[in-house]
């Protein structure tokens, strides 16, 4: 019965990739995006939900759709803390991006970017930690980030990743 329905998910993901496709109006497909990749998240098969995942991000031209049809089955299924760490990194970086616009401080974005840290460091995300610290070091005045430098120093030694040079030289001035 499983393998069954596998096989209608699939026929499912690659009618939506076609009907993405076509011309003129169809309406908007979000409603059937979320029901395939429910249905695909349900058969706990990591392959065919990361192929939903593909079409679905493919498809669909607005990344607030593709984050709210996902973060939608996380809630659905009552995967609440993932959701949460799903959607907060995007939202912090996304506040981080637009700085000016509400007038957030030195002091309010080492906070954020100390929860950005703790999200990525938690999950041994190198990637997320390296793209952090390249925000962080284009910084104005990165004595106001001190606490950041630091924090985030402790995250690569924690998950044994080799901290950049440029981070190790900040490091030794921040700990003297």
């Amino acid at each position: 019965m499983s393998h069954l329905l596998s096989g209608l998910i699939e026929k499912a993901i690659e009618e939506l990739d076609y009907f993405s496709h076509c011309g003129g109006k169809h309406g908007s497909l979000c409603g059937v995006a979320y029901l395939i990749l429910l249905a695909a998240f349900r058969q706990h098969n990591e392959l065919l939900y990361q192929r939903a995942l593909s079409v679905i991000n493919g498809n669909l031209k607005s990344r607030l759709q593709q984050i709210c049809i996902r973060g939608c089955v996380l809630l659905t299924e009552g995967f609440h803390i993932q959701f949460v760490d799903f959607l907060r990194p995007g939202i912090l970086l996304s506040l981080l991006d637009v700085h000016e616009l509400f007038n957030l401080n030195d002091e309010l974005k080492a906070r954020i970017y100390g929860s950005l840290i703790e999200i990525h460091g938690k999950a041994s995300n190198l990637n997320g930690l390296l793209s952090l610290w390249e925000r962080v070091v284009a910084e104005k005045n990165l004595n106001n980030y001190r606490v950041v430098i630091l924090k985030l120093g402790h995250f690569y030694v924690c998950n044994n990743f080799s901290l950049p040079k440029d981070l190790q030289y900040y490091l030794r001035q921040y700990r003297e």
